[in-house]
């Protein structure tokens, strides 16, 4: 798999646990963490 292919499977499933969880799950908090921290390494990726 490339970096690519790899990104965007992590997109597509934090759009399917987003969509799943509507914002209500008892993990969301903890999500939203998650979700910032991927795409801070994003950012300090594509940086490079």
């Amino acid at each position: 798999m490339t970096y690519k292919e790899i990104y965007d499977l992590h997109i597509q499933l934090l759009h399917v646990y987003e969509n799943n969880e509507k914002y209500q799950g008892p993990y969301q908090k903890q999500f939203n963490y998650f979700k910032r921290q991927f795409f801070i390494a994003e950012d300090i990726v594509m940086m490079l």
